[in-house]
C-alpha cells in the first residue's frame, strides 16, 4: 500500500492564502500558473510504541518537492485549476518493518480543483464571501517513494471568509474521502480537515504578509491516534504586482507528532495571472478604457449606447424613461 506522507500542498488557485482557499476569484477571464519549492524535514515518522519504549522512526526524513499549478477562472465566480507536484530528493530510514522508502525523486499524486462562489465579495472593501470546493486526486504517485495514495481522493470543501480594512481570513472545513491505509498499527482513514488563512493588508500597494494553520485527523479516530494527527503552522510574506507577478517567501513547522507534521518547512514561490480578456467590472460589454462608468452596466435603450452610463432619462425632461410616453422628446 502507499500513502503520500507530505500533508502540505499549495492551493492551484489564483490569491488564495497558500492551500486555504479564498472567494475573491479574479473578475474576468484570467489564467493562473505557478511553482512552489519547498524543503521539509520529518514528513513521516512513525511512532512505535509496541516496545518498553516508544521508537520513533523516520521513515521520510527529507524531502524537496516542486508543486507547478495551472488553471483559469472566469465569470467572476469560477475557477479550476490542476496542481502537479514532483519529488525532487526524498530520503529516509530504511528496515523497519514494511515501511521502507524508495529514495529518489518521483511524480506525487496530480490534484484538479474546481472553486465556486455562492457569495462574492470586493477584497478591498469590508465584506463576506461564501464558496464551494471539490478536489480530486489521482493516484499517479511513485510506488514506495510515499508520495501517493493507491485509491483516488475526494475533497469537498465549505469556504467562509472576510475582508475588514483590506485585511482578509478565510476558514475552510472539508472532508476527505480516501482509500484506508494500515501498516504494522500505523493506519490512516477518512479525513476531516480545517483551515485558517489570513493575509495582512497590503504595504506600499505589492507586499503583504500571510500565514496558515492546517489542522487534520482521522475522522473514526478523531484526534485519539497521535500517529495520523496533523497540524502545522505556515507564514510568509508575498509581493503581487497589477501585471499579476507574484512572488512568496516563508516557512512553517509541524505542532504535534505524527505522520505530516515537519520539524520545519521553507518555500519559495513564484506565480503569474494574467488577464486573458479586457476587464469589464460591470459586464456590460463595454471595455472599461471605454467605459465612463465602470460600475454602472449601459442600459442599452437605442440612446447614447456606447458611452457604458446607463440613461434613465433620455430626453431630459425629469420623467423617467420607463414613466415617459415620449422618452425620446
Amino acid at each position: 500500500p502507499n500513502l503520500n506522507a507530505t500533508k502540505f500542498q499549495p492551493s492551484s488557485h489564483s490569491h488564495d492564502v497558500l492551500a486555504t482557499k479564498l472567494t475573491n476569484i479574479p473578475k474576468g477571464l484570467r489564467l493562473h500558473v505557478g511553482l512552489l519549492m519547498h524543503y521539509s524535514q520529518n514528513d513521516l515518522v512513525i511512532i512505535d510504541e509496541r516496545g518498553a519504549k516508544p521508537v520513533d522512526h523516520r521513515v521520510v526524513a527529507e524531502r524537496l518537492m516542486a508543486d507547478l499549478w495551472g488553471g483559469v477562472s472566469f465569470l467572476n465566480r469560477f475557477s479550476v485549476g490542476l496542481l502537479l507536484p514532483v519529488a525532487l530528493a526524498n530520503s529516509g530510514e530504511k528496515g523497519f518493518s514494511a515501511l521502507t522508502l524508495d529514495e529518489g525523486g518521483g511524480l506525487g499524486d496530480v490534484d484538479l480543483s474546481f472553486k465556486a462562489v455562492l457569495l462574492g465579495r470586493d477584497p478591498e472593501a469590508n465584506g463576506m464571501g461564501i464558496g464551494l470546493a471539490l478536489d480530486g486526486r489521482l493516484p499517479t504517485g511513485n510506488e514506495g517513494a510515499w508520495l501517493g495514495d493507491d485509491k483516488a481522493q475526494i475533497f469537498p470543501q465549505v469556504l467562509v471568509d472576510a475582508s475588514l480594512f483590506g485585511a482578509q481570513a478565510a476558514l475552510n472545513l472539508g472532508y476527505r474521502l480516501r482509500g484506508a491505509f494500515l501498516i504494522d498499527e500505523f493506519s490512516v482513514d477518512d479525513e476531516i480537515d480545517m483551515k485558517l488563512g489570513v493575509e495582512s493588508p497590503r504595504v506600499l500597494d505589492s507586499v503583504s504578509f500571510l500565514g496558515q494553520w492546517n489542522v487534520s485527523t482521522v475522522a473514526k479516530e478523531f484526534l485519539s491516534d497521535r500517529n495520523s494527527n496533523y497540524s502545522e503552522l505556515d507564514l510568509g510574506v508575498r509581493y503581487r504586482d497589477e501585471r499579476g507577478l507574484g512572488i512568496l517567501l516563508g516557512g512553517g513547522f509541524g505542532m504535534t507528532e505524527g505522520y505530516g507534521n515537519v520539524r520545519f518547512r521553507l518555500f519559495f514561490a513564484a506565480s503569474f495571472d494574467p488577464s486573458l480578456a479586457e476587464p469589464d467590472e460591470d459586464g456590460d460589454g463595454i471595455y472599461d478604457k471605454n467605459d465612463s462608468c465602470i460600475d454602472e452596466a449601459e442600459d442599452y435603450d437605442g440612446f447614447e449606447d456606447t458611452d457604458g452610463c446607463p440613461d434613465p432619462d433620455n430626453d431630459g425632461d425629469g420623467v423617467k424613461d420607463f414613466e415617459d410616453v415620449c422618452p425620446g422628446d
